[in-house]
């Protein structure tokens, strides 16, 4: 059963130290992360979100630090990390293109070598789809890359809201368990325990989460003046008084100005109210089990469907999962088979408009 945790399991000390440390119970398997990369993973995350309406994309690169042990416990320590970009040419998850993956070998490649005091230590991405699991294409890479036993990945599952969740995945007995990570915890750096970052931290580029943009110095400010010359003039009673009359008379005056406006726009040049076209944008996606094949169909003559450039259609059954690249045709063609697939799998049809706006729908099989 998952276990969620919100506290820094090791941290006794008075003084909060530079990293957080993630270790799940009963597991001889811990992970010490860096507030520092907190800070720049999460700028890394939330600007990916905000990238594509609605879903967000996805982000991802390789973890960067040290391993080492204490006692029978393996201790890996993440100290920086690189981001790889992606395409995004099947859509906004994390699934790299040819192109992306000749990026991916080559930096992973460079780190090998690199004689420096950091190694690659695993794999991180965001994750904006459902859940907090594992997918197909993330069992491949680590599998290709990153196969030692103390090497991780994170998953990253943003919100437009409230603080992000995390969790790492790690190898037991030579095999990953992609349906949950042993441990979630809320990613941030308040909430993990870390004290605000220094500000020689913030000068080099870093961006706090917690900090408001409000109260950030412009690129064009001094910071060469005294700290006088930022202090407010002393303000006597007098003063005081005077500026309390104008705020209920600037009051009055905003709210007349309101009304005179409503006014003018009531009694001018209104013109005739225009119906927006009602379109329909369903797919009319249906699986129809029949023995061991499972039929997925769609209404190919949805609006969506006739103006796709391509489609992903995600294959959820269990613990199993894998995606299948529609072309233009396929989606044309209006149906897919599918083999051997439990009772509980459900299927989602993702067709793409552009690269920034797809439409998507989700079912699950039923028996003929």
């Amino acid at each position: 059963m998952e276990r969620v945790s919100d506290r820094r399991p090791e941290d006794t000390t008075a003084s909060p130290a530079p990293f957080y440390v993630w270790a799940p119970e009963g597991k001889r398997f811990s992970v010490r992360l860096d507030f520092d990369v907190v800070d720049r993973l999460n700028s890394e995350v939330m600007r990916g979100l905000g990238a594509v309406p609605r879903r967000g994309a996805e982000v991802g690169g390789l973890l960067l630090g040290s391993m080492e042990t204490e006692g029978e416990r393996a201790i890996v320590h993440v100290r920086d990390f690189e981001p790889i970009a992606c395409e995004h040419k099947r859509g906004p998850s994390y699934l790299l293109s040819e192109n992306d993956e000749r990026t991916f070998a080559e930096a992973v490649a460079r780190w090998r070598s690199d004689d420096g005091r950091l190694q690659v230590v695993g794999y991180c991405r965001s994750h904006t789809r459902d859940g907090l699991s594992l997918a197909l294409e993330d069992l491949e890479l680590m599998e290709r890359y990153f196969p030692q036993d103390h090497q991780v990945a994170l998953l990253i599952r943003p919100f437009a809201t409230k603080v992000a969740r995390a969790g790492f995945f790690f190898r037991e007995s030579g095999r990953i368990d992609p349906a949950a990570s042993p441990l979630e915890f809320s990613f941030r750096r308040k909430e993990m325990g870390g004290a605000p970052p220094t500000s020689s931290t913030r000068s080099l580029g870093v961006e706090d989460p917690q900090a408001s943009p409000l109260v950030a110095l412009s690129s064009g400010a001094s910071s060469a003046l005294p700290p006088a010359s930022l202090e407010a003039p002393a303000t006597t009673p007098e003063q005081v008084r005077r500026s309390w009359v104008w705020i209920p008379l600037s009051f009055v005056f905003l709210m007349l100005g309101v009304l005179i406006g409503f006014q003018v726009a009531v009694n001018g040049f209104r013109p005739a109210p225009v119906a927006a076209p009602k379109l329909d944008f369903a797919l009319g996606i249906q699986a129809i089990r029949s023995g061991d094949e499972t039929n997925v169909t769609w209404d190919r003559s949805s609006l969506p469907v006739r103006n796709a450039t391509h489609g992903l259609l995600h294959i959820r059954d269990g613990n199993f999962y894998r995606a299948v690249d529609l072309r233009a045709a396929d989606l044309k063609n209006g149906s897919v088979l599918v083999r051997k697939v439990s009772n509980q799998v459900e299927f989602r049809l993702e067709v793409f408009q552009n690269q920034n706006l797809w439409i998507s729908e989700t079912r699950g099989a039923i028996s003929q």
